[in-house]
């Protein structure tokens, strides 16, 4: 029964390995449409051309996501650990703790013994830099941040409708004119704009990860986890077309605007799919003064569709040394590892952590878990987009704290290079739950949250999180 368990299990990663998305339509191309429809001029409403909007913030969103919702995974580590007793010729437990959920603990499943487990998990990705993306600030306001808002686009024919009054406080009226007949007449270069900004926006994760363990020896373990993923993209906001004019007052060039149209837009999307599949093996090493030694191996295809905020998109290995001891039913435990990205090693990442499971009675215990991923160098990337001139003299501002584009672009008559910038985070997180026994030696459960405890990256405000797991 476990070897054709196995073996279905294998027959599944290897599918998964083999498929890719077939949909024409990404959540980031719809995303990009909906910015370019909602912050471009559009044909016929200052001249019959359509100017397309430069899209900054959506591949900057996806390198954002790649490490928000880049979650801890169940670990390969089960709630029960068996041995084999000659002597009496039966398994018998190896530990009498529950363990913990989503750290590694040196102990394996044992000889011919499988577990399987699935744990959900939730997350509404709203906050960036400890900042809410839906608070209007010059510091975190998404418009800002993701710099898709304040685009004008100047115009240079006569389409403007010239006559229209504007303020300059205290009630001063003043006229934009062709020529120069009053001395309440401004004469200048017409210009429209097209601004969106953000009133709601939100990155919802369902994530299920079904895991199955699987031990060769005692000492040797085979794991395959495979995550099931919903996500759903959540942005509204209001457009806003200003008419204005840009003119030269001696000694001083004032630009004189006022709305025209303020429209409100929305885009609520969603995709379920497979993430980033994991195939891990763990062999346990020894024990030296009560601590036991495992190597912990993962690999890490990008099976997930990174444009639908689902993967990574590169693959990695990732070698582990871990570490625990057991004091009766406590658990304590420690894992240190590297993520090696093989597609760009500069974006390899040091994976930690550390917790002990309390387990004050014998069908319960409490999990505390400290959670970590730090990236050593900053992410510098390039995306193009239609003629958008980034100078080097004006610049972006937030290079050192939020993420942002580089100046200067580098452009033809058609298209822009933009450079991106992404500084390096430490992903930093507390798992905190309850586990407790539902069947002696055959299945366990779990409830708990994780609790960012900084605030580098995008990510949600806290998760739940619940899991269940049977040994057979």
């Amino acid at each position: 029964m476990r070897r054709r368990v196995v073996s279905c299990a294998l027959t599944l990663g290897s599918i998964l390995l083999m498929s890719g998305p077939a949909r024409a339509a990404s959540l980031s191309d719809q995303l990009d449409r909906f910015l370019q429809d909602n912050a471009g001029l559009r044909a016929g409403e200052f001249d019959q051309s359509m100017h397309p909007f430069a899209d900054t913030a959506v591949p900057v969103l996806q390198k954002l996501e790649v490490r928000g919702a880049d979650f801890p995974v169940t670990s390969t580590s089960p709630g029960f650990s068996f041995r084999y007793n000659p002597e009496l010729g039966m398994f018998e437990p190896a530990t009498a703790s529950l363990g913990p959920v989503f750290v590694d603990r040196a102990d394996t499943l044992g000889r011919g013994r499988l577990d399987v487990g699935a744990t959900y998990l939730f997350a509404r990705l709203t906050e960036l830099q400890g900042g809410d993306l839906n608070t209007s600030s010059d510091t975190h306001d998404l418009a800002n941040v993701f710099r898709n808002g304040t685009f004008s686009i100047k115009k240079h024919q006569n389409g403007l409708p010239f006559g229209e009054k504007f303020n300059l406080g205290a009630g001063l009226g003043v006229q934009i004119c062709t020529t120069d007949k009053s001395k309440n007449c401004i004469v200048g270069e017409p210009l429209g704009s097209s601004h969106f900004y953000t009133d709601d926006f939100a990155l919802e994760q369902h994530v299920l990860n079904l895991s199955a363990t699987y031990g060769l020896t005692d000492r040797w373990d085979v794991n395959l986890l495979v995550p099931i993923v919903g996500t759903r993209l959540i942005v509204s906001g209001h457009r806003v077309l200003e008419i204005g004019v840009t003119a030269q007052s001696t000694p001083l060039q004032v630009t004189l605007s006022r709305p025209l149209k303020v429209s409100v837009a929305s885009l609520d999307v969603n995709h379920e799919g497979i993430g980033d599949v994991q195939l891990r093996t763990k062999y346990y090493i020894g024990q030296e003064l009560g601590v036991k030694f495992a190597g912990l191996l993962a690999l890490r295809p990008p099976t997930g569709n990174e444009n639908d905020f689902q993967g990574i998109g590169d693959f990695t290995v990732t070698p582990s040394l871990v570490m625990s001891r057991e004091f009766g039913r406590n658990d304590f435990h420690l894992s240190l590892g590297t993520e090696v990205d093989t597609q760009d090693v500069s974006q390899s990442r040091a994976r930690y952590a550390l917790g002990v499971t309390l387990q004050p009675l014998e069908r319960a215990a409490v999990l505390f878990d400290f959670i970590g991923n730090s990236s050593f160098v900053d992410d510098q990337f390039e995306f193009t987009t239609p003629v958008f001139q980034i100078s080097k003299s004006s610049g972006l501002p937030g290079f050192g704290g939020v993420p942002a584009i580089r100046a200067p672009s580098q452009c033809t008559k058609t298209m822009c290079t933009q450079f991106g910038f992404i500084p390096r985070t430490d992903i930093l997180d507390l798992a905190m739950g309850f586990k407790f026994l539902l069947v002696p030696g055959r299945a366990v459960a779990h409830l708990g949250v994780i609790k960012p405890i900084n605030s580098d990256g995008l990510r949600a405000e806290v998760i739940p999180t619940g899991s269940v797991e049977v040994a057979f």
